[in-house]
């Protein structure tokens, strides 16, 4: 059983010293194994468990975050043989200077997160799209007038849009990768953003109920595009 703490909005960031504190917080796949114990209290065990990640990889890392001081022990979980170890990060929040990180400038260090992420989105999203049939891209003007280029099967027609939002074709694999160009206010900009956090926390919620489940990615960029 993996102990929870009471959640709590973080205090003031604990700012990184050094460039190895700030390497491995700002690389995503080390960081996978430094979340589970941010603002909370976890065995090696349970962190492992938390972050899907094998038990000698966590032991490896749960080492170096020691050895930078980013972690410190908290104490003991009394057992029969050898008590166990609890860890947790030695602040609830932290602040990584660029100026420590391996980037130069801001756009390099963003730009080598969306590329790892990206290069994760496309396996995935061929991998559903072969599965399904969808190995061709169908280009037209949709009946609103707007120019559509989607994943296709063949020659058939198109899709109408409207219906799939109505209900997803259960033929049809689970998954979409949308861009578009939107002429909004800030205002309008504003609203929709809060939209979608809502819509995200709605189906986030879904996860405290037993049904068996399979993790989805989402990925939503809204910045301000040319003018």
């Amino acid at each position: 059983m993996i102990p929870e703490d009471s959640s709590r909005s973080p205090g003031d960031a604990w700012e990184v010293r050094t460039p190895l504190q700030a390497r491995l917080l700002s690389d995503a796949r080390s960081r996978a194994y430094f979340l589970p114990f941010l603002g909370r209290t976890r065995s090696v065990s349970e962190a492992a468990q938390e972050a899907g990640r094998a038990l000698d990889a966590m032991h490896y890392r749960v080492r170096r975050f020691l050895a930078a001081g980013l972690l410190e022990v908290r104490g003991e979980r009394r057992r029969a043989g050898r008590p166990i170890k609890l860890y947790r990060s030695v602040s609830d929040a932290f602040y990584i200077p660029f100026a420590l990180t391996p980037y130069n400038e801001l756009e390099e260090r963003i730009l080598a997160d969306v590329i790892r992420e990206d290069e994760r989105v496309v396996k995935a999203l061929a991998r559903a799209l072969r599965a399904g049939g969808l190995e061709g891209r169908r280009l037209y003007r949709g009946a609103d007038g707007q120019e559509m280029y989607e994943s296709a099967s063949g020659t058939g027609a198109g899709r109408d849009w409207h219906a799939v939002m109505e209900a997803w074709p259960a033929t049809r694999p689970v998954t979409e990768r949308v861009s578009l160009e939107l002429r909004l206010t800030d205002e309008e900009a504003r609203r929709m953003l809060v939209e979608l956090y809502e819509v995200l926390e709605r189906y986030h919620a879904l996860d405290d109920d037993a049904r068996p489940r399979r993790s989805y990615h989402g990925h939503v960029a809204v910045v301000p595009w040319g003018d």
